[in-house]
């Protein structure tokens, strides 16, 4: 490490349950996986002008020289994982990640960094949840503002040996999670919304999106709310939003996704959003006319 030292990001990758990865997979497959994965990781790091500190097992030590870039670092770490670690597990074991990030002094010899700021960021990391990305208020309030409203406050830890407790953020990288706050201008249509239900039934399942539950990810990976295991579908392939007093169908998938609706001609999503509207068939990868295994269908209704 050749620059200051005095006050850096420290950014730590986790892959979550890898364990699992290898009973499930077996030694080889899962360390040729663990392999590509952390090598992805390292890529994406240098791309933003951090430093590979070191890997331990199924775990990248990174540091950055500001915030930002840590920060938009871990975010496309998380997007290459999703979008690009096409491989051959189970689709209800995927790979995915828990990231922590903190900021302070190190003590470096070598390529070795100890130190209180590297403890913090290891306790951080081992609370992240699969797919999450924790910042300590050190992070935040030195992140750019469009960056910082993408932070939303997440927990408090206490720290073994700090009178003070560790305030955490958690950096959304996924646009649907994020918390939109109301405008009086669209007061009377969240008014709407509160009285709207659309209902979905797959197979034998219903599923509902409300005011009180506004959002639904439909695709192949367990982590989505509607999951459908089939070679068609994409691993996070749409999602279905209310918003405002509307409910947004958006695509994000390799095949597209095909809507039927009982009233209007029918028409296929490729990483576009539409206003559903009424009832009718939604088909992920397929159109559900030609193949009913993949039909959902779908009716806006008056909420309880």
């Amino acid at each position: 490490m050749k620059r200051d030292s005095k006050n850096i990001v420290v950014l730590t990758a986790d892959i979550a349950e890898s364990t699992h990865l290898y009973d499930r997979m077996g030694d080889v497959a899962a360390t040729n996986m663990t392999k590509k994965c952390l090598s992805l990781i390292q890529e994406i790091a240098k791309g933003h002008m951090g430093d590979v500190i070191n890997t331990a097992g199924d775990k990248v030590n990174c540091i950055f020289w500001d915030a930002d870039s840590a920060v938009l670092a871990a975010k496309e770490m998380n997007e290459a994982i999703e979008n690009h670690m096409i491989n051959d597990t189970d689709d209800r074991m995927p790979i995915n990640l828990h990231i922590g990030i903190h900021s302070g002094p190190v003590q470096n010899e070598g390529d070795e960094i100890f130190g209180d700021t590297v403890y913090m960021v290891d306790r951080v990391t081992d609370i992240a949840k699969p797919r999450q990305i924790l910042i300590t208020e050190q992070v935040f309030n030195n992140l750019e503002s469009s960056l910082r409203q993408s932070a939303l406050q997440s927990t408090t830890i206490a720290v073994k040996g700090k009178s003070s407790p560790l305030n955490l953020y958690e950096y959304i990288w996924e646009d649907f999670d994020m918390t939109v706050e109301i405008d009086r201008d669209t007061l009377s249509e969240f008014k709407t919304a509160q009285s709207k239900c659309l209902e979905l039934t797959f197979q034998d399942h219903t599923y509902e999106i409300t005011y009180h539950a506004p959002r639904l990810k439909l695709g192949r990976q367990s982590l989505n709310d509607l999951i459908i295991r089939d070679k068609s579908v994409s691993r996070f392939h749409a999602r279905i939003e209310l918003r405002n007093d509307k409910f947004v169908l958006i695509d994000n998938s390799l095949n597209g996704t095909y809507v039927n609706p009982q009233e209007a001609n029918p028409y296929c999503l490729k990483w576009k959003e539409s206003n559903l509207e009424g009832a009718g068939v939604i088909g992920l990868g397929e159109d559900s006319r030609l193949d009913p295994k993949v039909a959902i269908h779908y009716c806006i209704n008056n909420a309880d």
